[in-house]
């Protein structure tokens, strides 16, 4: 699996944590971030590192922010994006089983590094469920992206 890891400076602490998850499993990773000792601005590094999974250059991103909101916010704007900001390993492994989601963000100045790699860990191991009601949820969210009503999608089998 290709893994991009973008942060702002804020971020920057953690992302030798994460990047060392990524490797241990045997997965790629490429890194996004600001130069050493320079303040960032967290969408620059949010747009390129979803940018990246939107055009299925990468298979997943992890953001690093501050509070991982940030990022959160900046990714989820980009079209076929779904990034989800997770505190614990629930929340990845829900956000992946349950929405497909593909941006892990995390609150770097939250979390310590044990919480963290346990995180990435989940993250990366985690498929989506594909059950009919799920799809039918990213099928909704995918009509939000284009400007129409969730509620026309077809209901299907649940």
């Amino acid at each position: 699996m290709r893994v991009v890891v973008g942060y702002d400076h804020r971020g920057r602490g953690r992302a030798d944590c994460v990047r060392a998850a990524i490797e241990q499993q045997g997965h790629e990773c490429i890194e996004l971030g600001p130069e050493e000792d320079r303040t960032a601005d967290f969408p620059d590094f949010a747009h390129a590192a979803a940018t990246k999974v939107a055009e299925n250059d990468v298979d997943t991103a992890i953001l690093l922010g501050a509070t991982g909101m940030e990022m959160d916010m900046s990714a989820n704007k980009l079209k076929g994006i779904r990034a989800a900001r997770c505190n614990d390993e629930l929340d990845a492994r829900t956000a992946r089983f349950r929405f497909d989601a593909n941006v892990l963000c995390l609150p770097a100045e939250l979390l310590n590094e044990t919480i963290m790699r346990r995180i990435v860990k989940v993250w990366l191991e985690t498929d989506f469920e594909q059950r009919e009601r799920s799809q039918r949820r990213i099928r909704k969210i995918e009509a939000m992206e284009e400007g129409a009503n969730p509620s026309s999608v077809t209901r299907g089998r649940d």
